[in-house]
């Protein structure tokens, strides 16, 4: 399957490599006039669990959702180095419909980089919400998992997947979901 890219210079061709380890699958082509969205954990260069020898390395983690349907319709899952990553992140946002894209930092720096040196306009821009709870756009790009966020963020996972609002067909990304606990001090990994 071939076709141009969002910017119309390059022809973008897909085929299958026989294997879902560093590389793209793909379940759903983008469809016009549909909003996507992509989510972009970059390794972090260790073990998942430094306690266990047999803990495998970090990998990358990146998500493409159908905004309307809920559905995710691709992923990657991998260990390219962080350029590349950034480079793949560009080629899937721009070929789903120029979606909107949110690299997690301070790890996903790399992949930010690329993006902005791209010129590419629909990244993520964090928000902030001062004493009265008001939501206001910052020019902070990117994801931040931090302390006030990453309950947020775990809490609407759990509420969506409880209430079949997100459809996820992907055994890689259902075997994350089950392997997701918490820490000796309740942190949510």
């Amino acid at each position: 399957t071939c076709f141009l890219s969002k910017n119309n210079r390059d022809e973008v061709c897909i085929s299958d490599v026989g294997r879902s380890f560093n590389s793209w699958e793909i379940w759903d082509l983008p469809k016009p006039g549909r909003d996507y969205c992509i989510g972009v954990d970059t390794m972090e260069g260790r073990v998942t669990d430094v306690e266990n020898i047999k803990s495998e390395w970090d990998k990358h983690g990146v998500v493409v959702l159908d905004r309307i349907s809920m559905r995710v319709v691709a992923q990657f899952w991998g260990q390219l180095d962080q350029q590349t990553m950034g480079e793949q992140c560009l080629w899937a946002a721009q070929m789903y419909n120029n979606a909107w894209i949110a690299p997690e930092l301070p790890n996903g720096n790399v992949v930010l980089n690329v993006l902005k040196q791209a010129g590419y306009e629909f990244i993520y821009d964090r928000q902030k919400f001062d004493q009265r709870l008001i939501e206001e756009d910052t020019e902070e790009l990117g994801w931040r998992t931090t302390s006030a966020t990453r309950p947020l963020m775990v809490e609407t996972l759990i509420a969506l997947m409880r209430d079949s609002n997100i459809e996820v067909i992907s055994p890689t990304l259902i075997g994350q979901f089950r392997t997701f606990v918490r820490d000796k001090t309740g942190k949510p990994i």
